[in-house]
């Protein structure tokens, strides 16, 4: 029987299709129901609430990385700065218990935008006294800075302490 085809199962030939309106559950009509179209738009809703708020949170992080660099480098700028100051400076009295607090001025970095006056730096140059004379001075500095909400202040400390000697041991 080797030339003779073998009929095709009958599953095939009659698939067992829905052809009465009564049988079909929808009374045939195609479509999605109430509650897979109320699923899926509640499924894209928190979709859209999770990226919402982790473009707010990267902006958050973004903004405090940002103004954390930028008020590092400017206070590390400030105590290089002082620290590296003559040390006839630091004799003749023009850093003798200094005491500073100024606002950072426009243009030293744009990190800030239009908040710059509320960024805040803090200067201390204290001598410590040595017998007879001053052996070495404590250099601080301190920079204060708004958060993006505006509700709180960041705050970074530099501590420093120049030496009459040594002066190439800067920690």
């Amino acid at each position: 029987m080797q030339g003779i085809p073998r009929p095709a199962p009958s599953y095939l030939l009659n698939p067992p299709f829905m052809n009465d309106a009564a049988d079909c559950k929808n009374n045939g009509r195609t479509g999605f129901t109430l509650t897979e179209v109320m699923v899926a738009s509640a499924l894209v809703v928190v979709l859209a609430l999770m990226f919402f708020e982790s473009t707010l949170f990267l902006n958050r992080m973004s903004y405090d990385v940002k103004t954390r660099l930028a008020a590092d480098a400017i206070a590390y700028d400030e105590v290089w700065d002082l620290y590296n100051a003559r040390l006839s400076w630091f004799e003749d009295g023009r850093y003798r218990n200094l005491v500073e607090l100024y606002s950072l001025p426009e243009g030293v970095t744009d990190v800030w935008g239009g908040r710059h006056g509320e960024v805040l730096l803090n200067r201390r140059v204290t001598p410590q006294p040595g017998t007879g004379f001053t052996t070495n001075w404590v250099i601080d500095v301190k920079i204060t800075w708004p958060e993006l909400s505006g509700s709180r202040v960041s705050t970074l400390d530099y501590t420093v302490n120049r030496m009459r000697t040594q002066r190439k041991a800067f920690r």
